[in-house]
């Protein structure tokens, strides 16, 4: 995987492909697929392209996908169910409301750690799980203990967190409420 340094705050990380002549993904083998169940929504949508008015067509050489020469049609509705991508089109929605405000205005980060934090709760989850349990975070906010256990249970859960806790952090969106400090005795 590559990462592309821009003046952003949200690192934008591609796919880096094989270095010899095919250019193939690094992730297919002679046996398919080496993280099918987890591949990004390019390859979910293969051999589909959306268009801008949301129709869609071929990107691809029917000769080329095996796919293609199944004798079963299926309606492209049912097709992009049946791969996970819905669930995908949702986190690029969510994720779309960070990065566009922030392609309006190029930044300078003058803070290094603030990039880290971004890049870990976007691209990190095990160690944004482990900085939300394993520091002073959850005494420093309100969550309830329904979310609690949703964030200990599911990485689509803690991805929409991660989301909700950049635009706290970075745009002041009330979408964290912050603890008040405790009262002290001779106030």
């Amino acid at each position: 995987m590559d990462l592309i340094h821009r003046k952003t705050l949200i690192p934008m990380v591609v796919l880096k492909m094989n270095e010899d002549n095919d250019k193939r993904c690094q992730f297919v083998s002679k046996e398919g697929c080496s993280v099918y169940n987890d591949r990004p929504w390019p390859c979910r949508m293969y051999p589909l392209n959306m268009n801008d008015d949301g129709t869609f067509g071929f990107i691809a050489d029917p000769a080329k996908c095996k796919g293609l020469e199944q004798p079963d049609h299926a309606r492209i509705s049912s097709w992009l169910i049946e791969q996970g991508v819905p669930m995908y089109d949702e986190m690029n929605t969510l994720f779309s409301q960070i990065t566009v405000p922030l392609q309006a205005q190029e930044l300078d980060i003058d803070n290094p750690k603030i990039y880290q934090m971004t890049f870990m709760a976007l691209y990190n989850l095990d160690k944004f799980k482990d900085f939300i349990f394993n520091s002073s975070f959850l005494d420093r906010f309100v969550i309830d203990d329904i979310s609690i256990e949703k964030l200990k249970r599911s990485d689509v859960e803690l991805l929409k967190f991660a989301f909700d806790w950049i635009k706290f952090g970075v745009f002041g969106q009330k979408t964290l409420q912050v603890k008040e400090a405790p009262q002290s005795k001779g106030s």
